[in-house]
Formats: C-alpha cells, structure tokens, sequence
C-alpha cells in the first residue's frame, strides 16, 4: 500500500472510531438516564472492563477513579505526544 493511500485511510479511521465511540457514549448516557443506573456511566464500565473484573464498577470511589484514570492518560497523551 503506498504512502498516499495510507495518508487518506487513517484519518478516516480515526474519524470513524471517534464517531462510533461517542455514538456509544451517548447511548449508554441515554441508557442511564432513562433507568437510573449511573453505575454504566463509569469510564470502566464503558469500556466494559466489569465483564473481567466485576467489582470494578461498584461504589463512587472506582467511578472518580475511572476518571482521574483517563485524566492521567489524556494528560500523559498530550505532553508526550504519543499518538502524533
């Protein structure tokens, strides 16, 4: 595969992933707040990390966790430039 080629198909691969993830995100919102269950609103939850570890979605302290956790990775992405 040449290099233009490939120029032109990760973008739209990316494109493609974000809209498909923020479509998810948008369901499971929809989801929660329609049947009151806020636990699926954990970043955990969303990436369905309670199918391996259960217990990872109880409680308010895992749900700030789970934030703090893609905090930390969205900062550590954006200075070192990881996925430039």
């Amino acid at each position: 595969m040449t290099n233009r080629r490939l120029n032109k198909i990760l973008p739209a691969v990316k494109i493609a992933v974000l809209i498909g993830a923020g479509t998810h995100v948008v369901m499971v919102l929809l989801h929660s707040i329609l049947t009151g269950e806020w636990w699926r609103l954990n970043a955990f939850a969303l990436l369905q990390l309670d199918l391996l570890f259960p217990s990872i979605v109880e409680g308010t302290g895992w749900f700030i966790i789970s934030y703090l956790f893609f905090t930390l990775l969205i900062g550590l992405i954006y200075f070192f430039g990881v996925l430039r």
